[in-house]
């Protein structure tokens, strides 16, 4: 059964002095059966794990609130995250049962 996982990371700022830039971004890792999460979330090693990486934002790690560009992200990877769950434990309940009918239509992202 697939699992959907939200990641929150922390990055250095670029550019030359000052650096401005988000230095956390927030993610979701698909991760099907038999898989091991990621520690570091590399595109080449989700790729040969057969592990979908989907980038939900970024924001400034002093500025947490809800109405922060990385609040913001933090709820809305929840909620795709929660959904996918949801749709996950359906399709697998589905399989076990053996009712193809069941299985509800895959999520296009």
């Amino acid at each position: 059964m697939r699992k959907a996982i939200v990641e929150v990371r922390k990055q250095s700022p670029r550019g030359k002095w000052p650096k401005i830039s988000p230095d956390i971004y927030v993610m979701i890792q698909v991760v099907p059966h038999g898989a091991i999460p990621l520690k570091r979330l590399d595109k080449k090693a989700a790729c040969n794990r057969g592990i979908l990486l989907l980038h939900i934002g970024e924001g400034y790690s002093q500025h947490r609130g809800k109405r922060s560009s990385l609040g913001k992200a933090l709820e809305v990877a929840h909620k795709q995250a929660a959904m996918m769950n949801e749709v996950f434990e359906a399709e697998e309940v589905a399989r076990i049962l053996g009712d193809p009918k069941e299985a509800p239509e895959e999520i296009e992202v």
